[in-house]
């Protein structure tokens, strides 16, 4: 389904991360009517109802629940959203007003309102959620990051949504919250309570890519990378011929030096090296993935590329979208490093300009090991419902419903809420889908799926069995690419260059191709640590990932040497981040 494409580029984000918490002892009642008198945000907050008797109690775990059971009157519940700069709206459509909204109002009398909106990019939203939480003056359901839950849960503002999950969840949300096996609700449980409701990650998306231009690659006879070295002098080929033009970009990067396009994180996986991860050592304890040797290497090899004027000069001014702009929308560059969904971001641009043909590739090491890519199974962001809420029981109810408009009957053609926009755009009419919910569930690593069927498909497409009413469309989409390459020299509107983006996800070589040999060989490696930030990190994290990024930028561009790793190894052991590894391991053994 095209759902987990979205989500991934989102956030990218995302995205940040961004997909929980706490029932409360109120609740909608036996038929989950709300009857609550409102206050000026139209959310009862008073704790009784429109007859100044006090709420209903949450309803007896034994006592049956409708998942969807509608609110008459209709209740209002305040949040706060985490905006795209990429989203386009349909006329008449906003954050604050669109075709979610208007199904959430339909069918379960919840009108959500915004209380503010800030950008993703650049941690505006999470910096401004932090002025929100330190006010007190917190909306009924919003989005968190694992240090603001902790400190949340801490602090005793937010509730306890054991009782509402386990009474208002239907079977297929908690079936899409339990994939990985109680991994992230478990990261979710303060003190053994569900205090959030987890924004799940699917891991299998997080491999990383070398992206190239195939065009170039053939006009210039190179071959496939096949080690590390190869792609540097693809790159300086792509730089000596200045194949973009004047200017041409043989490798960008970006300012913060992480993320998909601009990252340096699939370089360090080339090198067996894992920033800001926590992955086991030879003698089994955890060990901080940015001190380990391996980095200095990559580094290393970082600060020579920049030297010889590989690397993107300017890549130190230059945030996603002055890269995307520069390097690939430009036509500059035909060799990155990058994610499984760039096809659906900058790299379709170029794709509409000047139809470059960029074709994903796994990554590949100079030692012959194979590269794995590094990946978190613990959730990005959290969903936690202030403890003065008084229909806590209503987020469960709008993720109920958003799973079953992605999964379940509402997905079907048949079903009378069905419609194609809810998650994706239909030829030429904008939608925002579902990036305008300020919550979400999906289902995890899906897209691998999604590819091994499209490849059925493409056996017998006639007689091919449809399962799902996405996948129909999804594929549908594709086949229109491919009746497009029928008749060369034709021009790419927004529908092909959307086509196009598609099948390089799904189709028989695409991202998802090589995430299906990766996931059959294992060829990826996970943050060990799971738990909520330690003491030590709440103290200092702030202060070490700042110096982190500091070193990594000054030893790339040539400020510092590359002996600057070693004094800042040992600054970070020093600074804190041997308390941190000492805290981390004892967690560690607690879980054995």
């Amino acid at each position: 389904m095209t759902n987990q494409v979205w989500q991934r580029f989102l956030a990218i984000s995302a995205v940040v991360c961004l997909l929980f918490l706490a029932a409360c002892s109120s609740g909608g009642g036996n038929n989950d009517a709300g009857t609550g008198a409102k206050s000026e945000a139209g959310q009862n907050k008073t704790g009784e109802n429109g007859s100044g008797q006090p709420e209903q109690k949450e309803p007896a775990a034994a006592e049956k629940v409708d998942p969807f059971g509608k609110y008459e009157p209709e209740i209002v519940v305040e949040t706060v959203k985490a905006t795209e700069t990429n989203v386009k709206f349909a006329p008449g459509q906003s954050w604050d007003s669109n075709i979610w909204f208007d199904l959430i109002k339909r069918t379960l009398g919840i009108q959500i309102k915004n209380i503010w909106l800030a950008p993703a990019e650049g941690q505006q939203f999470e910096q401004k959620m932090n002025v929100t939480i330190a006010s007190g003056d917190l909306p009924d359901f919003f989005e968190v990051s694992g240090s603001q839950l902790q400190q949340l849960a801490e602090d005793g503002q937010i509730a306890d949504l054991t009782a509402v999950y386990d009474n208002y969840g239907s079977p297929l949300l908690k079936d899409l919250l339990d994939f990985d096996k109680g991994i992230s609700l478990s990261a979710a449980t303060i003190g053994g309570k569900l205090m959030a409701i987890p924004k799940p990650f699917g891991y299998s998306d997080t491999q990383g890519f070398i992206w190239i231009r195939n065009d170039w690659l053939q006009k210039y006879g190179l071959t496939p990378p096949e080690k590390l070295d190869d792609v540097w002098q693809i790159a300086q080929t792509f730089v000596d011929k200045q194949a973009g033009g004047a200017g041409t970009i043989g490798l960008p990067l970006r300012k913060d030096l992480e993320g998909d396009l601009g990252g340096v994180d699939q370089m360090f996986n080339s090198y067996h090296a894992y920033p800001r991860m926590w992955v086991k050592g030879q003698d089994g304890k955890l060990v901080y993935g940015s001190i380990q040797p391996e980095m200095k290497e990559a580094l290393g090899k970082l600060q020579e590329l920049y030297k010889s004027g590989i690397i993107d000069q300017e890549f130190g001014v230059k945030d996603y979208g002055k890269v995307c702009e520069s390097a690939l929308a430009s036509g500059k560059a035909g060799i990155y490093f990058g994610g499984m969904a760039d096809p659906l971001g900058c790299t379709s641009s170029g794709f509409q300009k000047e139809q470059a043909d960029w074709v994903p590739y796994k990554l590949v090491s100079n030692d012959g090991k194979p590269v794995l890519s590094q990946a978190k199974i613990a959730p990005p962001s959290y969903y936690v419902v202030s403890k003065d809420a008084k229909h806590p029981e209503a987020l469960i109810k709008i993720l109920n419903l958003f799973g079953d408009v992605g999964f379940g009957e509402r997905s079907k053609e048949t079903h009378q809420d069905y419609n194609p926009l809810y998650f994706s755009q239909v030829g030429d009419t904008p939608s925002a889908n579902f990036h305008v919910m300020p919550f979400v569930v999906f289902l995890q690593n899906k897209n691998v799926l999604d590819h091994k069927d499209y490849m059925e498909y493409l056996k017998d497409p006639a007689g091919y069995a449809f399962q799902e009413t996405s996948d129909k469309q999804l594929f549908e989409n594709m086949d229109a690419y491919l009746k497009w390459k029928e008749t060369p020299g034709q021009p790419v509107d927004q529908t092909i260059a959307t086509s196009w983006a598609y099948y390089m996800i799904f189709g028989p070589v695409s991202t998802q191709a090589v995430i299906d040999e990766a996931m059959q060989n294992n060829r990826y490696i996970f943050d060990e640590y799971l738990g909520p930030p330690t003491e030590t990190m709440k103290q200092k994290q702030a202060l070490l990932s700042k110096a982190e990024k500091d070193m990594m930028t000054r030893i790339v561009m040539g400020s510092a040497s590359i002996d600057e790793f070693d004094k800042f190894v040992d600054q970070w052991r020093k600074l804190g981040g041997d308390k941190i590894t000492e805290e981390v391991n004892a967690w560690y053994e607690a879980r054995k």
